[in-house]
């Protein structure tokens, strides 16, 4: 029971952060029972928060949901289910109402306070950290330099990559046609090769010959890995050539594989 109450809140800390926001969610939550208009709404929201919170900090609840439902390592997204956006849009839309009734000026004043309050306690979502700016697609643009130069250098084959960790998540929104050996549940959840794989990509120093052989054994047709002439050598060595470089990366071919056939047992993300 100990380890949960810990984790309940080692998960809540991590979801809080450093930011405000959580704490203008919670305001408006309370707001909720003072506020006479819309009472039923309110009611409803009220008591949805209310619930939510009870099954996440509640031991017993949290422990069931841990371990037969989502696992520990994401119990964080329980908070998902918390209307936090309705709840806080809900209760400053209210406000506002509330002050137009005294005035056109207040009104006004009352919008502008409440948009100013949410660009204080929150931040952009397109910001430093949260996506990789540089491309209208908001994306690695790397990854999605990679895409394009295997769709443009590929021509019968069906497109079978062993990729960086950095892309496996990316290229799945980038370009469908790209299939991947990972699987789309988390690595706790990967076959062995899969995990082998990512292990690989990880280790320092690097086996190369490792990272080939399980990707021929999944009939991998291209391994896109950070080009450096020792991996062009090992890779070439055992059957993958280079076929260009992206930026730091090198995009490596064994014509061998790609076929239907070959890929048989391929998962794609």
């Amino acid at each position: 029971m100990k380890e949960t109450i810990e984790l309940i809140f080692r998960w809540l800390k991590a979801y809080v952060g450093t930011g405000w926001h959580w704490l203008l969610f919670l305001a408006a939550a309370v707001l909720l029972f003072f506020l006479r208009e819309a009472s039923k709404k309110r009611q409803i929201l009220a008591g949805y928060c209310i619930g939510i919170l009870f099954l996440y900090f509640f031991p017993l609840t949290a422990w069931i949901i841990m371990k037969a439902c989502i696992g520990t390592d994401t119990y964080w997204r329980m908070f998902w289910l918390l209307p936090v956006t309705p709840v806080i849009a809900y209760v400053l839309v209210l406000a506002v109402q509330r002050a137009e009734k005294r005035g056109r000026a207040e009104g006004i004043a009352a919008a502008a306070a409440c948009v100013l309050l949410i660009a204080v306690t929150g931040s952009c979502v397109y910001g430093k950290g949260q996506f990789t700016t540089g491309n209208r697609f908001k994306l690695n643009g790397d990854m999605m330099a990679v895409c394009n130069f295997l769709e443009d250098y590929n021509t019968d084959e069906e497109i079978y990559a062993s990729v960086p960790p950095e892309f496996v998540s990316y290229i799945r929104q980038y370009d469908a046609n790209i299939k991947q050996p990972y699987g789309r549940y988390g690595p706790e959840d990967w076959q062995p090769d899969q995990q082998k794989i990512e292990e690989i990509y990880k280790e320092n120093p690097v086996d190369f010959f490792g990272l080939t052989s399980v990707c021929k054994k999944l009939g991998i047709n291209y391994i896109i890995y950070p080009h450096s002439e020792e991996a062009a050598a090992a890779f070439t060595q055992d059957g993958y050539a280079l076929a260009g470089t992206v930026g730091k990366y090198g995009i490596f071919h064994n014509p061998a594989y790609g076929s239907e056939d070959d890929n048989g047992n391929q998962e794609e993300v």
